[in-house]
């Protein structure tokens, strides 16, 4: 068996962990921004409208149906990073313990 590298396990991480950030980093704008996207889209509605009118006609448009539907597959999207950044960590762990009990193990006989 050969020894883990750590530098690989290391890079490996971190690219994981870059993934998610920028992942979450999007959702997280496209969070942010769900007042001033549904803010626009009620403006763009007829001013001769009251404003419920207006908000409810904002809520149900296909541009807010996208705005909502972008907003949760970047948060899925980010989960999903999450994931694999928790179980790349998890694996390096692993790899670790599992390494120490090999060494451990062969110092005893």
């Amino acid at each position: 068996m050969t020894s883990l590298d750590p530098d690989k396990i290391y890079t490996h991480i971190m690219e994981a962990a870059k993934v998610w950030v920028s992942d979450d980093e999007e959702a997280r704008r496209l969070r942010k921004l769900d007042k001033v996207i549904l803010a626009e889209i009620t403006n763009q509605q007829d001013q001769a409208l009251s404003h419920a009118v207006r908000s409810s006609l904002a809520i149900g448009s296909p541009q807010y149906r996208l705005h909502v539907t972008n907003m949760v597959a970047a948060q899925t999207k980010a989960n999903m990073s999450r994931a694999r950044y928790d179980a790349a960590r998890s694996l390096a762990e692993l790899r670790r313990s599992q390494e120490s009990t090999r060494r451990a193990e062969a110092q005893i006989r």
